[in-house]
């Protein structure tokens, strides 16, 4: 079986998760000159793997946001943690930014811009 990072993995049992880090422990980045130990997704899909991938590799723990609809979607599953941010409509829930600084706020992510990964917001034309 394939890493369970990759997406043409298509397994039916389940991938491997790292054990969590209780909520109580503090976030520490592994590498003194990293900035950061945790950051918040606000993508869906491959994005979001791919940007679990390279913060797994740089010992970075990573925060998705999800409608309900994707609670079950395999980013959801592989993130080190998960906070559903509404229903499926991407304007009550994707598109929602007040949504997505509540997660961070909840998540321990400081909203700022070098911890936030922003979700591509389609423009209006």
């Amino acid at each position: 079986m394939g890493s369970p990072w990759s997406l043409a993995s298509r397994s039916s049992r389940s991938p491997e998760l790292p054990p969590l880090r209780p909520p109580s422990s503090p976030i520490v980045a592994k590498n003194p000159n990293q900035l950061f130990g945790k950051i918040l997704i606000a993508n869906r899909g491959e994005i979001a793997l791919r940007v679990q991938r390279a913060c797994r590799e740089l010992g970075i723990r990573t925060v998705v946001v999800h409608s309900e609809a994707d609670r079950e979607a395999k980013y959801v599953r592989l993130a080190d943690e998960s906070v559903c941010i509404g229903p499926p409509p991407s304007s009550a829930s994707y598109l929602n930014v007040p949504a997505i600084i509540a997660a961070a706020e909840v998540s321990g992510v400081c909203v700022d811009a070098q911890r936030l990964k922003p979700t591509r917001v389609p423009d209006n034309r």
